[in-house]
């Protein structure tokens, strides 16, 4: 009996280890399927109905994220036409891989690998709310973002997720006593600090960067100011009051900007309505956060001649792009 035991165990071990063998023997394509959640947006920032036309980039390393996986291109072109495909067939083996990905896709302004790499990016001073970009990042080796298996050729399914890079600063604008259309035609924000913190694309040669990895932001310029141009009438009549998620359908318009802390009472915020620019000076208190991710939420009244901002609300900007990797 104790010999019969013994047979049968060492059946299923040399199963095991053939198993694994075939595994490590066999390449599996990787094929990846993106979804996105994020809520109450433009055509300026990616959603769940705009990621189908989207171009994102992907690139997958060793574990180290210090070489490239078995010798998969640098900067793979993910899109969809009916389902999600990579630019170049990509296979696992029973090596661990680790995933960096990018949005949006960029043949020229894309370099580094993994743990290093950077893409280019611009942020003017001066734009219309729809031409600015939403930039996306991540970077992960397991099939759940911070945890779950190593990604290889026996675990099918990772939960991909990417961040915003960017931060937002949307404005509610809700009128009292005012008798015109409320016509709003630009929105600013203004830092009054000797040394501005908000980051904009250097003229000449542009070092303004994002690296993949975690988002980070560096070198560009600074600008005293963002503006951005849009046109969109003022509806609301009566303070919408202070729920983070009455607010988000209610946002007038948005800028885009790189994460940075700016002492409150030097940020003025403009919206010029109805051909006239009205100003707004914060006043003294905590400085403002902008990380990225989030979303700050600028309620302001326009009453006869005057703005003024009657409260300010910071939300998650739906800030996880989650999709999932199928290991086909």
């Amino acid at each position: 009996m104790k010999k019969l035991t013994l047979l049968l165990a060492m059946a299923v071990l040399l199963g095991s280890c053939q198993k694994e063998k075939e595994l490590g023997d066999q390449k599996v394509l990787l094929s990846v399927n993106p979804e996105l959640k994020i809520e109450n947006t433009t055509k300026a920032v990616v959603d769940g109905t705009t990621i189908a036309s989207k171009q994102i980039g992907v690139q997958i390393t060793n574990t180290l994220g210090t070489l490239l996986y078995l010798g998969s291109s640098d900067n793979l072109l993910l899109t969809k036409a009916g389902s999600w495909g990579l630019s170049t067939q990509t296979f696992l083996t029973n090596t661990d891989a680790k995933i960096y990905a990018y949005y949006p896709y960029s043949a020229t302004d894309f370099s580094g690998t993994g743990e290093t790499a950077i893409l280019k990016i611009t942020i003017p001073s001066s734009q219309t709310v729809d031409e600015q970009k939403d930039y996306l990042f991540t970077a992960q080796d397991k099939t759940e973002y911070g945890t779950g298996s190593a990604i290889n050729n026996s675990n099918g399914g990772v939960n991909l997720k990417l961040f915003h890079a960017l931060s937002q600063v949307a404005f509610v604008v809700y009128k009292e006593n005012y008798s015109g259309t409320g016509n709003i035609t630009e929105i600013k924000i203004t830092d009054a600090t000797a040394t501005s913190n908000l980051k904009i694309t250097k003229d000449g040669t542009n070092d303004l960067q994002m690296l993949v990895k975690n988002g980070f932001i560096s070198g560009g310029d600074k600008s005293a100011s963002l503006t951005r141009s849009l046109s969109t009438d003022i509806s609301l009549t009566s303070d919408p009051g202070i729920v983070a998620s009455e607010l988000k359908t209610k946002i007038n318009g948005y800028i885009l900007l790189a994460p940075c802390t700016i002492v409150r009472n030097n940020i003025t915020l403009s919206l010029t309505i109805d051909g006239k620019t009205y100003n707004a000076t914060l006043s003294a208190g905590a400085d403002c956060i902008f990380d990225a991710g989030e979303q700050t939420i600028f309620k302001i009244k326009l009453s006869g001649t005057a703005i003024s901002v009657t409260g300010v609300v910071v939300a998650d900007w739906t800030s996880v792009y989650e999709g999932e990797v199928v290991i086909q």
